[in-house]
């Protein structure tokens, strides 16, 4: 059984429809977009809820959910054994990482299915060290989003890049190998997933500065202005404690990036200004 959130494009479900031969449902999704279960039925009333868990052999949760919301409680059996699919296009990527919405939707969905998958659908290509997504050149560092799909699949979220009009086709491969034995090497214990603060995503933007050392930035510098003094100014170099990583290259090139002169700085001050200054 495939089942497609009902946020979804109607053209969507009729797609999968196509190409595969399962049932394809329609619902609500708590988490995701996308659901592969072996299970083909959900019952939508407490008695077809408890027939079809005698059928399936499913250890049964509290009356009471099942009475508040058979269908819903049925939804969330399903998924304890099911792929669930995270759909994003790169903007939509990218976008989600600058909002914090990435890593809380990966790790609601961690905990809601056994495989949990983000598929991005589009990709992204190398412009220099910055990133083109969507036809369109961003000021995303090529590194910066490569490290987020690492941190992603060292926390237990598999990641899958393909065309859009291949979608249909990579559902019916991981229904496949849903229902053809699973086989993949070590799963090492996730890491936990720690949302990036607004405040680091838009260090991620600086060339340079990926994901682990804007969150080292702004635990050091505190502010976002005073992350940028400390990212631009020609001693952060020299300074036995800065974070690790900030060296006379990384400055000098985000130095180049902000256009600053050789005897330029960006310094956050407080400026007093008194009644004649107005």
């Amino acid at each position: 059984m495939i089942i497609v959130d009902t946020r979804e494009p109607a053209s969507l479900e009729g797609q999968l429809k196509v190409a595969q031969d399962e049932r394809v449902l329609s619902m609500l999704l708590p988490v995701g977009d996308i659901l592969i279960s072996r299970l083909n039925t959900i019952p939508s009333n407490v008695a077809e809820f408890l027939s079809w868990a005698n059928k399936n052999k499913i250890t049964l949760p509290s009356m009471d959910t099942i009475i508040a919301n058979p269908q819903e409680a049925a939804l969330a059996v399903v998924s304890k054994d099911a792929i669930g699919i995270e759909r994003k296009t790169p903007t939509d990527f990218l976008n989600s990482i600058s909002d914090g919405r990435l890593f809380d939707q990966a790790m609601r969905l961690q905990q809601a299915v056994k495989y949990p998958i983000v598929l991005i659908t589009g990709f992204f290509y190398e412009r220099g060290d910055k990133i083109e997504a969507d036809g369109r050149e961003t000021q995303w560092n090529w590194w910066s989003v490569q490290m987020a799909i690492f941190r992603l699949q060292m926390a237990g979220c598999a990641v899958l890049q393909c065309r859009e009009r291949q979608l249909p086709d990579v559902v019916s491969h991981l229904w496949q190998w849903l229902f053809k034995g699973q086989t993949y090497g070590r799963n090492p214990p996730p890491m936990p997933l720690i949302p990036l603060s607004p405040q680091a995503s838009f260090l991620c933007g600086i060339p340079g500065i990926g994901v682990e050392k804007a969150r080292a930035v702004m635990q050091y510098a505190g502010t976002p202005a005073h992350a940028l003094h400390l990212l631009t100014s020609p001693d952060t170099p020299t300074r036995p404690n800065r974070p690790e990583g900030i060296g006379i290259q990384t400055v000098a090139k985000i130095r180049d990036f902000m256009g600053l002169e050789s005897d330029q700085v960006l310094c956050p001050c407080d400026i007093d200004r008194d009644e004649e200054d107005v």
